[in-house]
């Protein structure tokens, strides 16, 4: 829908949302006195009757906002790398707003957003509620990068497919001869979740653990080993000819994770014949803290444990050995997800949902399985 006649004009934009012109002028400009609801009420009809704010010069480009959950995560700043080339090639301006890994906080970051006048916005997180994606999409262009619980009305998405990421981790290891694995992980939203669901049914597919299906069970450490009566609530792993498999996590925090990882290292250190002899980690940040554990317990990697990261981050290669990890194409994620917001606003209105593909980039941290002792 757009104005009656001509360019749209503040009077038509503060009509269609049933405000006065001087609230219509305050919402749109990102100034105080007007409620969120109806600075989003605002912002929506300014979209539907195609009403174009004008603009000072240092505002002359289109503004893509972005809302990362973690700058601290090599992930987020690679994905942000992408879209800022993106954006520089076709002219665009981009503005941040760093979420701190706080759900609270990346709300307010998306109202100020809004409330700057950005021309699209691309969430590269999963941490902000379907109800507000959706109130937001009615205002301007949205894009996800990530895995969201179900798909949000309204809204582009971006994703890798986590799930055949982590089956490459899996055959990976297993094609070395690791037939006892671990996987480490410190979230259950649903990124993790499917990578969590995808070593599992690889595992399974694989025969580590026989009927072992993709869910892995629902608590928290659960160990399965192989045999006819193996499942989950077992007393531990067996270490039977097919093999076994383990979830490590999540833990509340760090240092009890810490604390699940360094009764992993022991066990290894003391020859338990039924220890995993490979990790899979459902992210590099928690991949590199399984180095860190093995090197302060003297665990040698990758003679006796072998590490399998996930993102391939810059921070892969910060340590050593190098971590070998599943990369998630995050430059190019980031770039999509740009250019999903400039088909938006050139008109496209059916929503977009992308899969891309991961691959493994293999280092130092994986080598052949350990040789059972005598």
């Amino acid at each position: 829908m757009g104005a009656p006649s001509g360019r749209a004009t503040l009077a038509d934009v503060a009509r269609a949302a049933g405000v006065s012109a001087s609230a219509a002028s305050m919402a749109l400009n990102g100034r105080g006195g007007v409620r969120q609801e109806t600075r989003l009420r605002v912002l929506a009809a300014a979209r539907a009757v195609g009403y174009r704010a004008r603009r000072s010069a240092a505002r002359d480009a289109t503004v893509l906002g972005v809302i990362p959950t973690d700058l601290g995560n090599a992930y987020h700043t690679d994905v942000i790398t992408g879209i800022e080339r993106f954006a520089e090639s076709v002219g665009y301006a981009v503005v941040i707003g760093h979420g701190r890994r706080d759900g609270d906080h990346l709300e307010r970051q998306l109202e100020r957003m809004l409330g700057f006048g950005v021309d699209g916005v691309i969430a590269v997180t999963t941490w902000l509620s379907p109800s507000t994606l959706a109130a937001a999409a009615a205002v301007l262009p949205v894009a996800v990068i990530g895995r969201m619980q179900d798909p949000v009305p309204g809204t582009d998405a971006v994703r890798c497919d986590d799930a055949a990421g982590a089956a490459l981790a899996v055959r990976h290891l297993v094609q070395r001869g690791h037939r006892r694995l671990a996987h480490v992980t410190m979230s259950s939203r649903p990124g993790p979740a499917s990578r969590r669901a995808g070593f599992a049914a690889e595992a399974a597919r694989l025969g580590l653990a026989s009927g072992l299906g993709s869910g892995l069970g629902s608590g928290v450490g659960s160990r399965v080993g192989s045999g006819r009566d193996s499942g989950l609530g077992s007393s531990g792993p067996t270490g039977g000819p097919t093999g076994s498999v383990e979830v490590i996590g999540p833990e509340a925090d760090w240092a009890a994770m810490d604390a699940r990882i360094d009764d992993l290292m022991r066990r290894i250190r003391s020859g338990d014949p039924a220890a995993p002899t490979a990790v899979f980690a459902a992210n590099d940040i928690a991949a590199v803290r399984v180095l860190h554990r093995a090197a302060d317990l003297g665990v040698r990697v990758p003679e006796q444990l072998s590490v399998v990261g996930y993102d391939s981050s810059t921070v892969a290669l910060t340590v050593q050995p190098h971590l070998t990890s599943v990369n998630q194409p995050r430059e190019e994620m980031g770039r999509l997800a740009a250019e999903m917001i400039r088909e938006r606003l050139a008109g496209r209105a059916h929503d977009a949902d992308l899969l891309v593909q991961p691959v493994l980039r293999e280092r130092d941290s994986t080598g052949p399985a350990p040789r059972a002792r005598r």
